[in-house]
């Protein structure tokens, strides 16, 4: 059998497992209910992940912007944050063209631009520049209170299983 023939099958098998795994996880996100509870589950866990670690605002940085959408979602959705209060700043490297990043990041996260502080700039040594990578974003809500309730939950939720 040739290889083109191999990698075919092993290919089409592979697309077979994720087929596979993608119904698994649509019954298990069907069996656990999406409520308060797992909201704040949810967004617990993602500030421990991404989150900044002072307690003096919420700072989540991310390059994923479905994951960075989730954030606000739920942030919005469980402490009711205003959203003219949300602050952003992008993450870029010199090879990006700003003002395209920060149309794409307000548009992605549902957030105008008016709510973006000047970006950070990243120096860069060239060696290679990621296609199609629009930077990171740090989303930003300045409330001590919900950052320590955020921390304290995410550490206790993780304390249960160590």
């Amino acid at each position: 059998m040739n290889t083109s023939k191999v990698r075919d099958i092993l290919h089409a098998k592979k697309l077979e497992r994720i087929k596979a795994a993608e119904a698994e996880a649509s019954r298990l996100i069907n069996t656990i209910g999406i409520n308060s509870q797992s909201k704040l589950i949810a967004l617990a866990m993602m500030y421990w992940c991404e989150g900044g670690k002072n307690d003096r605002s919420i700072q989540f940085t991310n390059s994923d912007p479905k994951l960075a959408k989730a954030f606000i979602s739920l942030l919005k959705d469980i402490f009711f944050v205003d959203q003219k209060m949300i602050r952003v700043c992008i993450h870029l490297h010199d090879y990006h063209k700003e003002n395209e990043i920060r149309m794409f990041w307000s548009e992605a996260l549902g957030v105008p631009q008016s709510q973006f502080v000047n970006s950070f700039h990243k120096k860069s040594k060239h060696l290679y520049s990621k296609k199609d990578y629009k930077g990171c974003v740090q989303i930003k809500y300045h409330n001590s209170h919900i950052t320590r309730v955020l921390l304290a939950f995410a550490q206790k939720l993780i304390n249960l299983y160590i």
